[in-house]
């Protein structure tokens, strides 16, 4: 079974609408493991006035969560992040360093209204670079305003932009729509990353092995292991992509 890592869950328990508890957690983490991810990133929302749990009660949590996981799992292993809404709160909340960036490197997850316009959205992304991190625009898929025009995505790539889609937008599970979108984006080779964005155990699940299937079919295990193992794993080490 192909290894893959997962840039994108909410997994940590009690800390944004994600796994309620740590049942729930236990239960995501054994979908995960038998899908053939051994990393996932803890991504828990930071949204200031809904979900702002401090980095330092998130970093407390995840190692008692690791610790969890690990009597049952021990080769799946936790890595530290946020999804960060963007907004001015949020940005302050960046240059401040009082989030967490991915795997304490310089990409960070964000993600916006799905209502907002390409020119807010490339802005927004724009400032989080000028601050001198690489951000990864989260299940890009769902921006319609960004995606209406594909050359608006080459534009973010040109900026540095990392381009994260979710798998079951790619096997239509998410609705028609959202995987014709994510099928044009991986046709001109403008994702870096496939993750889950996965909530619980029941939906919006920890499932990547039918969206691998469909991505080896389709494109080569080669191009596969880049979305889905090889680009997170240069988060992990800071690396460019």
């Amino acid at each position: 079974m192909m290894e893959f890592i997962d840039i994108h869950s909410h997994i940590l328990p009690g800390v944004d609408d994600g796994a309620r508890n740590m049942e729930e957690t236990l239960k995501m983490a054994e979908i995960a493991y038998k899908e053939g991810i051994r990393t996932i990133f803890a991504t828990s929302h930071y949204r200031p006035g809904r979900f702002a749990c401090p980095k330092e009660k998130l970093r407390a949590k995840l190692s008692k969560t690791q610790e969890e996981i690990s009597r049952f799992f021990p080769e799946l292993k936790l890595v530290q992040g946020n999804e960060i809404y963007y907004g001015m709160e949020a940005l302050e909340a960046i240059q401040e360093k009082r989030i967490c960036t991915l795997a304490g490197s310089r990409y960070i997850l964000v993600e916006f209204s799905v209502s907002s316009e390409f020119g807010f959205v490339r802005d927004g992304l724009y400032k989080i670079i000028l601050e001198g991190y690489r951000p990864v625009l989260a299940h890009v898929e769902r921006y319609h305003a960004v995606c209406k025009k594909l050359d608006q995505i080459a534009e973010l790539l040109e900026l540095g932009v990392g381009i994260q889609v979710n798998a079951d937008s790619i096997t239509g599970e998410s609705g028609y729509q959202l995987k014709q979108i994510s099928r044009k984006l991986l046709k001109r080779d403008y994702v870096h990353f496939v993750a889950t964005d996965a909530h619980s155990s029941r939906s919006r699940t920890p499932r990547m092995q039918a969206c691998a299937s469909y991505l080896t079919r389709k494109y080569g295990e080669d191009y596969t292991k880049a979305l889905m193992f090889q680009n997170p794993l240069k988060i992990i080490w800071n690396e460019e992509l």
